[in-house]
C-alpha cells in the first residue's frame, strides 16, 4: 500500500451524534468494504452471462 492509502493513516474517532437545525435532516451512514473474491465473483457472473 502507498503512504497515502496505508493503513497507518487510518483515524477511529468518538465523535458526538450532530443535531439537525430546523432546515437540516440527519442521514445515517452505512459503509461496507470490498475484497479481491467480491470482484472476481463478480466478474465470473459477468463471463457466464456472456457465454450464454
Amino acid at each position: 500500500m502507498s503512504k497515502i492509502w496505508g493503513v497507518e493513516n487510518l483515524v477511529l474517532s468518538n465523535v458526538k451524534k450532530p443535531i439537525p437545525k430546523d432546515s437540516e435532516v440527519l442521514i445515517k451512514t452505512c459503509a461496507t468494504s470490498v475484497t479481491t473474491s467480491d470482484v472476481l465473483i463478480r466478474r465470473m457472473n459477468e463471463i457466464s452471462i456472456y457465454k450464454s
